[in-house]
């Protein structure tokens, strides 16, 4: 636990001197609120993927969920919900200040129903999610106090993940203490995740039956995840699906799947409930053919795809097919077909303004996704690709 702890005090470091530096810096910038989650299952090695339109397109509108905040570029310091939010916080540290627990309930609760998309609400959440954080990780307290406290951290310290200061202004790429704060989440994670016997709405344990594999387990427990989540932590980050054997005991996340999608940051988050799993840098649409905002359904999963291209079929390892190594098509009611998340043979691409209007992974990730995912196949519920 020594190297998590490090990590630890690095993030409650950097997190307090960011957040106090912007408390009193009234930043520009509000968060945009993220995209939600729903779609179809299996992928097929060598299938061919359907048809893609020539022309860009995505939309639809967003429930809200983990927040993937992009900055609009517009102050926000005097915008009515910013007041409001910061009235509220200030009311909080009274209250906390005055150990009045089931007053800071109450304003919590408050701060996050109505100012949740606030930055003062998320930068209040850190610097209490840094807190939590510090208990879920001393490993001298005792587990259920460790839990319960992670379960808060790993949920604010999430929420201010797209908090623009972490992000260098020049750049606009992620700070050194953002990197550290995506570390601690994943040190949280790990503790909730593999909690013997479970967390309630969290995880709950399975045990692991002859003919079982990873995709089964997902079909048959009518999981809203694919195979991915289920071995992630159980098997201490491997993903490889041949280590399942007879009698392992797997916990189960219990939590939506959703994939989250950064425009202005390049990002591509894959979420269970409102906490981040793991994050991706992609390539987006360019200019002239952008990639639109809206809340997308994962329709089917290929591996090794053919590219439809609105100049024929361009067969896979062909050097002109551009979905690389893996194809995720995505839909939505007013973009049925043409669009999703692929693999590239320009990897250098990634992380820039590039495509056509999907989403651009480099290949060892695109095929990574395939397994995070889920179809709507087999009574299954599709995962729900967010992006803003």
């Amino acid at each position: 636990m020594r190297p998590t702890w490090i990590v630890l005090g690095v993030v409650v470091g950097l997190g307090a001197v960011a957040y106090v530096k912007l408390k009193s810096k009234a930043d520009a910038t509000p968060l945009a609120r993220p995209v939600d989650e729903k779609a179809s299952e299996t992928p097929g090695a060598g299938a061919t993927p359907p048809g893609r339109a020539s022309t860009p397109g995505m939309e639809a509108s967003a429930p809200s969920s983990p927040t993937l905040a992009a900055p609009s570029g517009r102050s926000d310091a005097t915008t009515a919900p910013e007041a409001e939010a910061r009235a509220v916080v200030a009311s909080l540290n009274e209250k906390l200040a005055a150990n009045d627990a089931a007053a800071v309930q109450g304003l919590e609760a408050r701060l996050w129903k109505d100012y949740g998309d606030t930055l003062e609400a998320r930068r209040y959440g850190l610097a209490r999610a840094l807190v939590d954080a510090r208990v879920a990780l001393d490993d001298k307290q005792p587990l259920d106090g460790r839990i319960e406290a992670g379960l808060r951290a790993r949920r604010g310290l999430s929420r201010a993940l797209f908090l623009p200061e972490l992000f260098d202004p020049v750049t606009k790429r992620p700070t050194e203490a953002r990197v550290t704060l995506r570390q601690t989440i994943a040190s949280v994670n790990s503790l909730v995740m593999t909690k013997p016997g479970g967390v309630k709405d969290v995880t709950r344990p399975y045990d692991v039956a002859p003919g079982d594999n990873p995709l089964r387990i997902v079909s048959r427990e009518k999981l809203t995840c694919g195979p991915n989540a289920i071995l992630f932590w159980s098997q201490g980050g491997s993903l490889d699906p041949k280590r399942l054997k007879v009698g392992d005991r797997l916990l189960i996340p219990l939590e939506t799947l959703s994939i989250h999608v950064s425009l202005e940051r390049h990002l591509l988050g894959v979420y269970l409930g409102d906490v981040l799993v793991k994050e991706f840098e992609v390539g987006v649409g360019k200019a002239s053919t952008p990639t639109f905002p809206g809340v997308y359904e994962v329709k089917d999963r290929y591996l090794n795809p053919d590219w439809h291209s609105p100049t024929g079929v361009i067969a896979y390892g062909d050097p002109r097919n551009e979905l690389g190594d893996a194809w995720i098509p995505i839909a939505s009611a007013e973009k049925p077909k043409g669009y999703g998340i692929h693999g590239t043979n320009k990897p250098d691409t990634v992380g820039t303004d590039c495509s056509n209007g999907c989403v651009r992974l480099r290949n060892e990730e695109a095929v990574e996704m395939t397994s995070w995912v889920r179809t709507a196949k087999g009574e299954g519920q599709a995962t729900r690709v967010h992006i803003r």
